[in-house]
């Protein structure tokens, strides 16, 4: 698997193009912004080497930030591995989360006893059931092309994942201000106005939290280039209800701060796939993009990223599409950085 990896990573950066080299000050001007979704994760440090490692073939050396938020009262020792490079094979066996879960045939009976762990709230219970059952119809709508060994692993997989849900995490950002104000709060530390412009890279729950924060922002607070989403639960129609329920509008305003963002989605992604998720956003008059991009299944398979689970952040984070947006934002950026410019011409000649 190792192997596969590798080769993968390289093959895909090699498609992205390369990033080269910057000095310090010039590519702490151009910083990525990264959060991670729920659940556990491993330690800070390697996480953010991580999602370098996948997103751009190498370490940013401290110019890209995660905004980290694991509830270590409720995880009180990070994931069982910290090892920072995705070659190993850590990230391959991302926690299989909510989206394996749910394309498992015994799911209903798993997903129930999760949701009963989660909260005692009756509302909440039957919001969480409602975010379920779609879910679970749109995995039976892709398990329906697939033959029967795939149905058998799906199902395994839900077995593996039915302890693992994040559930509470869900909970609490989406019913819990006081916690939900914890998780912003994490995000908003990470954003530094005087480091200029700045590409925000977010996974599953992170994008959530990240929408909500950016959304409140304007340009003259931070300037983010391009916004990438990745698994979002946006593609959920009842979670996007509660979140116009915040905003007070029946579509999602664009975040002012925000010029392009991009939403991807990989096929068997449950929780993330909305073909009316574009129609969901109130783009502004002036400025502002929203795009979103499906990675197939033929292209998901071959990303030893994915590893059978369609919602791994290390298998966005590799995909094609979403290398190729930050690597153009991240040239963009550095075009209006004296210092950046002989490298942004530099990837320009190389792609």
């Amino acid at each position: 698997m190792g192997r596969a990896i590798r080769e993968h990573l390289d093959t895909s950066t090699a498609a992205a193009g390369s990033l080269g080299a910057a000095n310090d000050r010039d590519r702490a001007a151009a910083s990525a912004v990264y959060i991670h979704g729920l659940g556990n994760h491993a330690d800070e440090h390697a996480l953010t080497a991580r999602w370098d490692r996948a997103l751009f073939g190498r370490d940013l050396d401290g110019h890209s930030r995660m905004a980290y938020w694991v509830d270590r009262a409720r995880y009180p020792q990070s994931e069982g591995c910290d090892c920072a490079d995705p070659v190993c094979g850590c990230g391959a066996h991302e926690e299989p989360g909510l989206g394996s879960a749910l394309a498992g045939v015994c799911a209903p009976i798993q997903f129930e006893m999760a949701i009963r762990a989660a909260t005692g709230d009756a509302e909440q219970r039957a919001f969480l059931r409602e975010i379920g059952l779609l879910a679970m119809q749109r995995a039976k709508a892709q398990a329906a092309g697939n033959d029967g060994r795939q149905r058998r692993d799906s199902h395994g997989r839900a077995v593996a994942a039915s302890t693992g849900l994040g559930l509470p995490d869900a909970v609490d950002f989406l019913f819990d201000p006081a916690r939900r104000r914890h998780m912003e709060d994490v995000f908003r530390q990470r954003l530094h106005r005087d480091d200029g412009p700045c590409v925000v890279v977010a996974h599953s729950q992170g994008s959530l939290i990240a929408y909500d924060v950016l959304r409140q922002l304007r340009r003259r607070d931070i300037d983010v280039r391009l916004f990438v989403t990745v698994g979002s639960p946006l593609g959920l129609a009842p979670l996007r209800r509660v979140i116009q329920s915040w905003v007070g509008q029946t579509r999602l305003p664009f975040p002012a701060c925000v010029r392009r963002w991009v939403n991807v989605v990989a096929a068997g992604d449950v929780l993330a796939f909305d073909p009316q998720l574009p129609d969901a956003i109130a783009l502004p008059a002036r400025g502002g993009t929203f795009e979103q991009h499906c990675i197939g299944r033929e292209e998901r398979d071959r990303n030893p990223l994915f590893a059978g689970n369609p919602h791994a952040a290390l298998g966005y984070l590799s995909s094609a599409i979403v290398q190729q947006c930050v690597r153009a934002a991240w040239q963009a950026v550095a075009s209006v950085h004296g210092g950046l410019r002989e490298l942004a011409t530099r990837d320009s000649l190389s792609s």
